[in-house]
């Protein structure tokens, strides 16, 4: 297995993408970037100045998938009663006859 881990990150390297590695055994999963990658990443030091039109328009285009996960799981939130039931779903109320 070391050896097959070691081969996809030598891939990696040579290619300049990512690599994404599930871990069997604790079913989690884990991504391998470089690390001036993920330095810009957490802090932020890599601006929008020194992109690339491509890793602009990816950029851009996770940003947005970001932002449209979080409306999603809002909406999801919000759409609910204290019950967690449905708020769009039409409330009826009854009233006896006279």
């Amino acid at each position: 297995m070391k050896e097959a881990l070691e081969k996809a990150i030598n891939l990696a390297q040579k290619t300049g993408d990512r690599l994404i590695v599930f871990d069997r055994d604790s079913n989690r999963s884990f991504v391998v970037l470089p690390i001036g990658e993920y330095e810009d990443m957490v802090f932020g030091t890599k601006g929008v100045r020194g992109l690339s039109e491509d890793e602009l328009l990816n950029k851009i285009n996770r940003d947005i998938a970001v932002w449209r996960n979080e409306q999603s799981e809002e909406s999801e939130y919000f759409d609910q009663d204290e019950e967690g039931e449905d708020k769009d779903e039409e409330e009826y109320y009854f009233e006896p006859l006279d």
